[in-house]
């Protein structure tokens, strides 16, 4: 289905809430080969700019290539970066056209989609960093079957004091945004993705 075409089959009678993205095989397989890649920079020291702690540090790095593959192939002018870098991504994966202005933006993927769910930045992040993107995108990704562009919020909105969030389990703070207070995503401009993909738009 082209892409295109799933949007002018929706309803229009609201904005787009999320939009639902399958993976295949190949999909599948790139993710895990950049994923180990750049999770093996970290390991090796060569990567600088970020610590990865825990015991699940490459299950999130395959979990964050996947939102920015997806993204990079709905969106024209957000690029997808293959690259393995010193420094990381310093905080920013690519630019977008949100609200009628060309942003850039942090997507941040996660695995849990329950009720409650939020979008979250540690604090130290923000304050460790050089660069603050304008905006921060939420992707929900599972078990690598699909991606779930879910919204985004500006940086302004999103790093407020009235954010702040002990993170559960953990002795730091969270920037705290649950996902249904995010912005819509706005209509994807690109099909870089694989063709005759069924795409899936959910309005509410």
């Amino acid at each position: 289905m082209n892409l295109a075409d799933s949007f002018d089959n929706a309803s229009n009678d609201s904005d787009v809430d999320s939009v639902i993205v399958p993976l295949d095989e190949d999909d599948r397989e790139h993710i895990a080969d950049l994923a180990s890649a750049r999770h093996g920079s970290y390991e090796r020291g060569e990567t600088t700019d970020e610590v990865w702690g825990d015991d699940d540090s490459a299950g999130k790095m395959v979990i964050g290539v996947a939102g920015e593959l997806v993204v990079a192939g709905l969106y024209d002018r957000a690029e997808y970066d293959t690259s393995v870098s010193a420094q990381g991504d310093g905080g920013v994966d690519c630019e977008m056209d949100l609200d009628g202005e060309t942003r850039t933006v942090d997507i941040k993927s996660s695995t849990y989609d329950r009720s409650g769910a939020s979008l979250m930045v540690g604090k130290h992040h923000v304050e460790d960093r050089d660069i603050i993107p304008d905006a921060y995108l939420s992707c929900y990704v599972d078990d690598l079957s699909e991606v779930i562009l879910r919204g985004w919020v500006t940086s302004d909105e999103l790093l407020t004091e009235e954010n702040e969030e002990t993170a559960p389990g953990g002795d730091w703070i969270n920037f705290d945004m649950d996902v249904d207070e995010l912005k819509s995503v706005p209509e994807p401009d690109g099909d870089l993705l694989v063709e005759d993909v069924d795409y899936r738009v959910s309005r509410s």
